[in-house]
């Protein structure tokens, strides 16, 4: 009766995200708007914004009421508002929103879980994000490549149900929607090296699209949908050794036409592509160093630095103006 309730779940949910799907076929449109990133300069981690040419960096969240230790921003496609994860990491939160800091704050998920990595949907109607709900050990088993079961799941942008979309043992995270809405890119240790795959929101069939080497992840699809970004030898340093440096790469949607763009650059990782497709932002940092905000052209020149926070400044995403 069990396995027969848990197909009969799935089915409904498969119906839910088609219909999700279907709807959400805007692409992400708009002109180049405000940097949005995670910085400490402040002590606490807040959610800060700047203008691409890296004026008018404002702290968005120190007076909002989240609880502290905000990371992992991602700008609604109108550009109006910011969800990201609040909460130390044990105990994290997804929360959305003003993009000018003006209030607005509203919870989405309340739980012992950890809720983390939200991405919203191209229509905005959506947020996915990634969680250890499914873990029998979800109070202790919260870090990057600990064996924890990670899935990716996604709730109304106002708060609501969560849907599961993946369903397998590995950690899958940091999710991010096709502009078409009909796939959500994510990383996930599945084959025991982190890889991008892509879940069909209208069968939730999963495609792996990087090879083992690459160990890539945090996936961000281009505005036209014909290219994803990543970074590889995704989380630098887990081992201290050889792995202790990480490059942007991009690659065609399909996994085909893999090219790196960072070379001899310090470790660079999470990159993000500006809503007219023109430009990536990345964090980048000297191995030791304090992490800072950058950008270049999608062919890997024009590198150029746009924070210079005093401390460190990282997990950027480029809204729309």
């Amino acid at each position: 009766m069990r396995a027969r309730c848990l197909v009969l779940s799935v089915a409904i949910s498969i119906v839910g995200l088609a219909s999700m799907a279907s709807i959400s076929s805007a692409t992400f449109s708009g002109t180049n708007g405000r940097v949005a990133f995670a910085s400490d300069a402040a002590r606490d981690r807040d959610i800060w914004t700047i203008n691409p040419d890296g004026s008018g960096a404002a702290n968005v969240t120190d007076a909002v009421g989240a609880p502290g230790w905000d990371r992992e921003p991602d700008y609604s496609p109108n550009g109006t508002k910011i969800a990201f994860r609040s909460g130390q990491t044990d105990a994290a939160e997804i929360y959305t929103m003003n993009a000018d800091g003006t209030g607005g704050l509203t919870q989405l998920t309340s739980n012992a879980f950890k809720d983390w990595a939200p991405a919203w949907s191209p229509d905005g109607s959506k947020i996915a994000f990634g969680s250890n709900r499914n873990d029998p050990n979800f109070a202790t088993c919260v870090g990057l490549f600990q064996g924890c079961n990670d899935d990716i799941f996604v709730i109304p942008a106002t708060g609501g149900a969560p849907v599961q979309v993946t369903f397998d043992s590995g950690q899958d995270e940091f999710p991010q929607f096709s502009p078409d809405g009909t796939h959500i890119a994510y990383s996930t240790d599945l084959g025991g090296a982190s890889a991008i795959y892509t879940v069909a929101l209208a069968t939730l069939t999963t495609t792996k699209l990087t090879t083992d080497s690459l160990r890539a992840g945090e996936p961000d699809y281009s505005p036209d949908g014909t290219k994803i970004a990543f970074e590889n030898n995704f989380y630098a340093c887990k081992t201290n050794n050889s792995d202790c440096k990480s490059d942007v790469f991009v690659m065609n949607a399909d996994g085909g036409g893999v090219t790196r763009l960072t070379r001899k650059f310090g470790t660079n990782y999470s990159p993000n592509w500006s809503p007219e497709g023109d430009k990536l932002v990345f964090t980048h940092a000297n191995l030791g160093g304090r992490e800072q905000i950058y950008e270049m052209n999608p062919d890997g020149t024009g590198i150029t630095r746009i924070t210079h926070t005093s401390g460190a400044s990282s997990d950027p995403d480029w809204g729309s103006g």
